[in-house]
């Protein structure tokens, strides 16, 4: 992907409620989105909780899909494991 996912509904068209308060983010039990904080003109995404990423309407687009544990394990391993993949992640963010 050439940006970080920015999607208000779910594939079916189902709207993902905005939650904009930090407090209801907290307790928030049900799929919630929110503009990551700081961001000038939601450039950076979204920020999706736990509820909207397991919905099975599917966050991601048609074609893509959520990273699960398998995919992340096999990130690390190639980055160099568990003590460098952090700082590999962190080095390639820095040259672009």
């Amino acid at each position: 992907m050439a940006s970080n996912l920015n999607v208000t509904s779910f594939r079916n068209g189902d709207a993902i409620a905005e939650i904009t308060d930090p407090t209801q983010w907290r307790h928030q039990a049900s799929a919630g989105r929110c503009i990551i904080p700081g961001q000038k003109d939601n450039q950076a995404g979204q920020l999706y909780n736990w509820y909207a990423i397991t919905d099975p309407r599917g966050l991601a687009p048609e074609g893509w899909r959520i990273p699960d544990e398998d995919d992340w394990c096999a990130l690390i391993k190639y980055l160099g494991g568990l003590n460098s993949a952090g700082g590999a992640l962190k080095q390639h963010h820095d040259n672009h």
